[in-house]
This record gives structure tokens, sequence and C-alpha cells, in this order.
């Protein structure tokens, strides 16, 4: 497709808008083409290219039968037909990419889809599994989380509310079929999530998230006689997951940004940021425990031991004098790690106070000895912390200790 000239632009905008009007009332049907698809992809796809100039590439290609070809990705080269045209600058590119996923919004939004409507849904996610691609690619000039750092702010958004539609709306339909590659989907869904430039854009992904957790415990609640084989099809996938959000939970691997986020002000719901972003954190880890218990346990418990050691050895820098005591850790290093030790601590109780649904009922006798382990533990922790009140002790830094211990 040729380089597209200041004119030609305002004209693929307003088609792009006159589009997006229809599709938000027309019913899917024939007129909706595979090669109208592909042409609103080929604009899709200005959004997601960081390039400011490059050789100019043909149309995305498609046919009905055989298989997607992303082709090379359109860019403008600054000249028209007469040499003096002007380029399309990089906000101008972006907008079309964000009119065009506008477009494809409107379309997956679509919950009534017409049987022979299907193959156009499965094309249309084939397209957005190569936009997934290049949003998600690395190379010696980009990371992932600086390529998403450098998109237009708007496409990043319509571009999540495309893979939320996707997964809350039709996953059911194409989830099965062989020409959609899921779990490969998964993988880039999973590098997308965890790379996300913002806070919000991270809530809205775990969201996707929790969606598709409840999709798959649904089939398998339904589909008992295969429950294994459905289950180890996403087993990686679910175990790369829990074990991303877990540490991004912790201040002990993630403290930096962790330390960002506002523990006072409270929203419209009375919680603080650092609040929701934990809460969000632990409702898909719930519903991975829930696909997962003992790998959730075996994942878990290793972890809250290593900060129960730290919270029980504290006893040894009691120091006494008089009527007072204080807790005898000074250094700069040493108060930064028991910090980071005692937030995760707190984190990671609550974390494992959701398994215990999972320890109950009909697995009882086959779990007793991992239910009994957390137990004790938990009385052990409750006895010292009640008999030593560390909370009330005096510390080097009071008012970012105080708050720890008190938490725990």
């Amino acid at each position: 497709m040729a380089a597209l000239d200041n004119e030609s632009h305002q004209l693929c905008c307003l088609v792009l808008e006159c589009l997006a009007h229809l599709f938000s009332w027309i019913p899917l049907s024939t007129s909706i083409t595979p090669t109208l698809l592909a042409s609103i992809f080929h604009f899709a796809r200005f959004g997601c290219d960081l390039r400011t100039k490059a050789k100019t590439g043909a149309l995305i290609s498609s046919s009905s039968n055989g298989p997607l070809n992303p082709g090379p990705v359109p860019t403008t080269n600054g000249e028209g037909r007469n040499g003096q045209q002007s380029e399309v600058n990089k906000a101008d590119r972006a907008r079309l990419g964000v009119l065009a996923m506008t477009c494809v919004n409107e379309l997956v939004s679509k919950n009534c889809v017409p049987m022979d409507f299907e193959e156009y849904l499965l094309r249309m996610f084939q397209q957005t599994f190569f936009l997934l691609q290049r949003l998600t690619r690395e190379n010696n000039a980009h990371t992932v989380k600086s390529r998403l750092q450098e998109l237009d702010e708007s496409y990043l958004e319509k571009f999540t509310d495309f893979l939320r539609l996707f997964v809350s709306v039709h996953l059911r339909r194409i989830e099965s079929s062989p020409q959609f590659p899921i779990v490969e989907f998964l993988g880039l869904l999973f590098k997308y999530t965890f790379n996300q430039p913002s806070h919000e854009g991270y809530f809205a992904c775990l969201d996707i998230w929790s969606v598709f957790l409840d999709f798959l415990t649904t089939k398998i609640k339904s589909r008992l006689t295969d429950r294994e084989s459905v289950l180890n099809r996403y087993k990686d996938a679910l175990v790369l997951l829990l074990r991303e959000i877990l540490n991004r939970i912790q201040f002990r691997f993630n403290q930096a940004q962790l330390e960002e986020l506002d523990d006072e002000t409270l929203d419209d719901d009375q919680q603080t940021e650092w609040q929701r972003y934990l809460r969000q954190s632990l409702e898909v880890v719930a519903k991975v425990m829930e696909l997962l218990p003992s790998h959730a346990f075996s994942t878990l418990f290793p972890v809250l031991q290593e900060n129960l050691d730290v919270y029980l050895g504290l006893r040894q820098f009691i120091v006494t004098t008089g009527s007072s005591q204080r807790l005898n850790i000074t250094a700069e290093n040493d108060c930064r790690r028991l910090h980071c030790s005692l937030r995760d601590l707190s984190s990671l109780l609550q974390a494992v106070g959701r398994l215990a649904e999972h320890f109950i009922g009909e697995v009882f006798a086959a779990r007793f000895s991992d239910a009994l382990a957390v137990v004790e533990r938990l009385v052990e922790v409750t006895c010292y912390g009640s008999q030593t009140s560390l909370y009330d002790l005096e510390t080097a830094v009071p008012s970012v200790l105080k708050p720890d211990l008190t938490d725990v």
C-alpha cells in the first residue's frame, strides 16, 4: 500500500470512524468480508510500529482458505506521487491504529455470531495474534517493556480492550480450533501482561487472566472424563502465571515498583492503591490455586517459611532496658531487608489463607499432612506474636517497621 499523504490520512481516518459507527449497530454479516477485515488490520498495525521510516510494504494478504500471512508492515516514507507530499508523523499513524482497533472492538464485542461468520472471527483472531507478536517482540533496540512504553497510550488501551473481549466473549468458540495457537497466545499474553508500562494496564491484564481462568475452570468441571488432559495442556502457562504474580507482590523481588504504590489514600472502594494491587493479584492466584492446589501449596509454603523464620528470629535482637524494649537492628541494609520480609510475610499469609478451602471436604485426608504443617506454623507464629508484641518495640525506623510489624 502506498505511503499516505495528509489528505489520504484524513480520508482514512474518516472512513475508519464511519466503519466503527456502522459496526456498532449493524449485525455481523457477509458484507464484512475477509478483504475488509484485512484492510482494517492493516491500519491497526500502524499503532504498533515504532519505526518512523521504512520501505513500503504490501497490504496484509488474506484468502478464504489458506492461513494468514502477516506480511510486511507498511510505513510512510515521506514521498507522494509528486515527491512533495509530507510524511504522516508518528502521532497520525497511531491515530489510524486507534481508529482501526475501535472498529475491531466493535466487531468482537458482538456475542451473537452467525455460523457462517465464525471463520471470519477466527481469521480476525489470527490477525490479532500477529499484532500481539509484534507488540511483544524484543530486539537490540527495544525490550518488550520499552516498546510498550513508546506506544500511544490510547492504542494500548484499545488493544487491551480487544484482548478482554476476545477472552470473555469468543474464546470458547475457537479455543479448540487447530488453526488458533491458544497456548502460544497465552505465552504472548503473559509477556504483554508483565511488561505493561502502567499499573492500570497491569490491572486490566490481570482481569483478562481472571476471565480466562474462570473459562478454564468451567470447562474442566464440565469435562470430568478428560479433566487431566485439558489441565495438562495449560499447566505450564498456569505455573508461570502463579510464579510471576507471586514475585510481583513480593518486595523481595519488586520493591522499587511496589514502593511507588500509594498505601494511604483510599479510593471509592475504601482501599489504597497497594491494597487494590494485592487484592487483584491474589484473586488471580486463588483461581490458579483452584486448578492446581498441590502445586500452589508447594510453591507458596517454602517462601512463607523463609519469611516466618525471619519474623520468629527477631526475638534474638530484642534488647530490654529498664521498662522499655527495642529491636536492636539499626544498619540501613538490615532494616531494608527486614522491611521487605515483613511486607512479604503479610502478603503471603493472605495468599496461604486462600488455600484453606482446598484442604477440606473430600481432599481432607489426602492433604492432611500439608494442612497440619501450615496450621502448626501459624499457631507458632501467633503465640510468638502475642507474647512478644513486636509492634510495641522501639525500632531504628519506626515510621517504616512499626506499621510492618503491626500488619503481620
